[in-house]
């Protein structure tokens, strides 16, 4: 057996972005805090057919934590 290269591998940086984001759904207070992985739409000029929507890549954050009691986000990667 090989011993897998965790470093340059994808599905570690994604399985750690995940642990992070449950780590602080876990421990902040959700009456306090959303912490949320958001999708952020692409912005396009609605005068224009856009062909070949589906080829953009999703634009997602890694995590983003907002203060819902001062209304305010906090942090976002």
């Amino acid at each position: 057996m090989q011993f897998a290269d965790f470093i340059r591998n994808e599905q570690m940086a994604a399985l750690y972005e995940k642990f992070v984001l449950n780590f602080h759904k876990k421990h902040l207070p959700s009456h306090k805090f959303k912490v949320h992985s958001p999708k952020i739409e692409w912005k396009l000029d609605t005068q224009y057919d856009h062909v070949g929507l589906e080829l953009l890549p999703q634009m997602r954050t890694d995590i983003v934590i907002e203060n819902l009691v001062d209304k305010k986000q906090c942090f976002g990667i």
